[in-house]
């Protein structure tokens, strides 16, 4: 009986031996075809652009038309980009297409920060306080217009 059970076993793991190259290529299939798909769902329209002769720091969000701070509830977590002197640099969303993030009465939030600022006083506070340099409320049909372009100039 143990002589049975033994190949029984040695059978299954022969089996699963041999189809474990079936499933490297059925994974690299689906791989491939659902990642092709969730790639088209990114957006790499908008572009940044540092206009000035320093160094900048920004932070983008999604809210409501009428809520236009800062949520500086995760603040501490919050990342910011830095984008170097007459630069430009693309970020992309990964969830969604502009349209569909934009839609209804939402609106892109663009700040940009001074990197001084961000350093004495920290990013919580820097958030709270508002002490950013400029900042950017931008609906679907403004980043349209600006040719999906925002442009910091320091003056």
């Amino acid at each position: 009986m143990e002589n049975l059970q033994i190949k029984n076993i040695t059978q299954h793991i022969i089996y699963i031996k041999d189809n474990k190259y079936n499933m490297k290529y059925i994974s690299i299939i689906f791989l491939f075809f659902s990642s092709s798909c969730i790639l088209d769902t990114w957006d790499n329209r908008l572009i940044a652009v540092n206009n000035s002769d320093k160094k900048i720091l920004y932070h983008w969000q999604v809210n409501k038309y009428y809520d236009t701070i800062i949520d500086s509830e995760y603040c501490n977590t919050m990342g910011l980009y830095d984008i170097p002197p007459k630069i430009k640099a693309k970020y992309i969303i990964t969830q969604n297409k502009w349209e569909f993030a934009l839609k209804d009465s939402f609106v892109l939030m663009f700040h940009v920060f001074d990197p001084d600022t961000v350093k004495k006083y920290g990013i919580c506070k820097t958030f709270r306080e508002r002490k950013y340099l400029k900042q950017y409320v931008l609906t679907y049909k403004d980043l349209e217009k600006i040719n999906w372009k925002i442009e910091y100039n320091s003056k």
